[in-house]
């Protein structure tokens, strides 16, 4: 746990580890033996930038990786949760088709729809607390996140459902109240949080989740099948009034706090309300940020990259007795490449273990047949470690500086 998410860049320490598994050493510790020319960076952002919005600064932070599977107990829960909120939608439907004043009808469906997405709110503010506090483990909450992303599509769902068949009442439904209840419901939803929901039920296949939080803050990222996604919601930066942003002003705040996905855009779309969010696609990537109306300020973007766009060319590269260990390296919570082969280009299938630096490492999987292999980055000092029968070889580094946006 960091006192400050501030990620300060770092010399990168390399060492390497090429010695029989059980070998008798000193005071039982493996003898190591440094490399004499490792090849290292500076640590400072990557650089082919990918700007992401980051958690405040000032704000005490904590942050950890946590693999998601299949998890009965959730998963009959989400399936009792979808239940419910569709018999509630029923009812709601029931209400309006049966009302002398479809109008009013709606706009008390508006208020119930409101009030409950209020409660998300809470209910997330509640877990982000706890988290940061270390009051509650990354699993508990992963698990209160994708139940938030859950209802908040469901409600979503009901809003859709409810506009319509209202209109089919003759209600004149209010655009701008409609529309701003749905701003205000994705913003608890995102790709990361859905990509947990997903696999606590099975749905799809496990995955790898780093999650960083402040009292006001949260960024999940994970590896998908199709490459990466990342997420990141900053409550301190949210500031909405009765106004709504034009496009112009919409399009000018993204362009501003993404200067370098801006450059390479290859289409803007803009939804302008209080609440405005702007989707851009470049090659290789998507992004959706999201921009209040009082101080067009980005206070919540959501990524999705291919890897070959969102890992970097910043590499730690070690040479030793036959085998090259090669990591590119990159953010907390960005997606670094690891490659193990011989010094004659063959890929090694080695298994992988990560952690802090000096503390307990977790087991992460293989390089595999091709030598390769992505995590996610750490957000502090790690050691990572490359096992092949009886050969160790580890490297331990920080991680690069993020590529943060311009506002903040």
């Amino acid at each position: 746990m960091r006192a400050c998410h501030a990620l300060l860049a770092a010399t990168l320490a390399v060492a390497v580890l090429l010695v029989p598994v059980g070998a008798a050493t000193t005071a039982g510790a493996p003898a190591v033996q440094q490399t004499p020319t490792p090849q290292v960076d500076d640590g400072a952002p990557p650089d082919r930038p990918v700007e992401v919005l980051t958690l405040a600064d000032d704000d005490a932070n904590r942050s950890a990786t946590r693999e998601t599977t299949l998890d009965v107990g959730p998963a009959v829960g989400a399936a009792t949760d979808a239940a419910g909120h569709e018999l509630r939608t029923i009812r709601a439907l029931a209400r309006v088709r049966g009302a002398d004043d479809p109008d009013a009808a709606l706009s008390r469906e508006f208020d119930r729809i409101g009030a409950r997405a209020a409660g998300l709110g809470r209910q997330q503010r509640s877990a982000l607390q706890a988290f940061a506090d270390g009051e509650a483990d990354a699993r508990t909450t992963l698990l209160v996140l994708a139940r938030v992303d859950r209802a908040a599509r469901a409600l979503e769902n009901r809003r859709e459902r409810v506009v319509t068949t209202a209109r089919g009442e003759g209600a004149t439904v209010p655009s701008e109240r409609s529309v701003a209840l749905a701003r205000e419901l994705g913003v608890y939803t995102g790709p990361v949080r859905s990509q947990v929901a997903a696999a606590l039920s099975g749905a799809e296949p496990p995955a790898r989740v780093y999650v960083s939080t402040t009292p006001r803050g949260v960024t999940l990222a994970a590896l998908t099948e199709s490459g990466y996604v990342r997420e990141t919601y900053r409550g301190d930066l949210r500031r909405v009034d009765d106004a709504s942003l034009t496009r112009s002003a919409a399009r000018d705040a993204v362009a501003a706090a993404y200067p370098s996905l801006w450059r390479v855009r290859s289409a803007v779309d803009v939804d302008p309300a209080r609440v405005s969010t702007v989707r851009m696609t470049y090659d290789g990537g998507e992004l959706a940020a999201t921009v209040g109306s009082r101080n067009r300020r980005v206070f919540r973007d959501a990524h999705r990259q291919s890897l070959g766009v969102a890992g970097t060319d910043r590499q730690a590269v070690n040479t030793r007795d036959g085998f090259r260990l090669v990591v590119n390296r990159s953010y907390a919570g960005g997606p670094m490449r690891i490659q193990l082969r011989t010094v004659d280009g063959d890929p090694v299938a080695a298994d992988l273990t990560i952690g802090p630096e000096g503390g307990e490492s977790s087991p992460v999987g293989t390089t595999g047949p091709d030598g390769e292999r992505w995590l996610l980055t750490p957000d502090e000092r790690f050691t990572l470690v490359a096992i092949r029968g009886n050969t160790v070889v580890f490297i331990t580094m920080d991680p690069l500086a993020a590529p943060r946006t311009e506002r903040p």
